[in-house]
């Protein structure tokens, strides 16, 4: 998930974690998801991935939704409750 901060985009199996974190580029995502253990999926995944490279406008708008994501948790929280300070 690191390297869709630098706008890399994901071509992952559609398990665990990688299911939620990956949301389909045809559903307006960032990614491209495909079913594992699959060969014939991933091949069909993959060749959808470079249609969409090809297509530089479609590539650069998924690069930027990629890039818009905060895996990492670094984005500042919002004020959830009342803060209690001992003194």
């Amino acid at each position: 998930m690191i390297s869709m901060r630098y706008g890399g985009i994901p071509v992952v199996a559609n398990t665990g974690g990688l299911h939620d974190s990956v949301k389909p580029a045809a559903a307006v995502g960032h990614g491209f998801l495909f079913q594992p253990g699959n060969a014939a999926a991933f091949l069909s995944t993959l060749l959808e991935a470079l249609d969409c490279y090809k297509d530089a406008p479609l590539w650069a708008a998924l690069q930027r939704r990629a890039m818009s994501e905060d895996f990492l948790g670094k984005s500042p929280s919002k004020p959830t409750g009342i803060f209690i300070v001992a003194l």
